[in-house]
């Protein structure tokens, strides 16, 4: 991980709100530069780390950031599969682990309230194996379903080219319920 990585970066309404999504390629193999990458960029104060590719983790207790709570969605498509997140463990989030529909591709959801704002924070692994419409269609699904807050943020690792005009992706992407949205790469 380097500079590069803080183009992951995402901070919301003047501090009141900061994640950061980094793909780490094995938790077991990368943990401890991660933790580095904490201190040497000091981002101790994000409430909110995602990390996709987590591969297989049997030991949770393992990998642990003081003041966060982990939670683990143990993908299992493959070996790369996986998501790991931490939350400030101050904040009342309540963490959701589903599949979405038609295919087998796990979602972590974490909804919680800073400062009167709802945020709703989906968390997705695709492998490239798992087929891009029923994917697109099972996140229309999916939000149609459980977009309800004020702010809702899709993070992750999708492993689909959006900029491929043969993908169409981002114009298959809209959803029904009227929110907004908006990309941020």
């Amino acid at each position: 991980m380097d500079e590069s990585a803080l183009g992951q970066v995402i901070e919301l309404g003047s501090g009141v709100f900061t994640l950061v999504h980094l793909n780490i390629r094995s938790v077991h193999k990368n943990f401890d530069q991660f933790l580095v990458f904490i201190e040497q960029f000091n981002l101790g104060h994000c409430d909110i780390f995602v990390l996709s590719e987590s591969f297989a983790v049997s030991l949770t207790d393992t990998y642990n950031i003081p003041g966060y709570t982990t939670y683990y969605n143990n993908g299992n498509v493959n070996r790369n599969d996986g998501l790991m997140l931490f939350v400030k463990s101050h904040l009342d989030a309540q963490v959701t682990h589903m599949i979405l529909q038609s295919t087998e591709v796990k979602i972590s959801r974490v909804e919680l309230k800073i400062k009167d704002i709802c945020f709703g924070i989906s968390a997705v692994y695709k492998s490239p194996t798992i087929n891009e419409n029923a994917f697109v269609d099972g996140l229309d699904v999916y939000f149609e379903n459980n977009v309800s807050n004020d702010i809702e943020i899709f993070t992750g690792d999708i492993n689909i080219n959006i900029r491929d005009t043969r993908a169409n992706f981002v114009n298959e992407f809209s959803f029904s319920n009227g929110k907004k949205w908006f990309r941020c790469l």
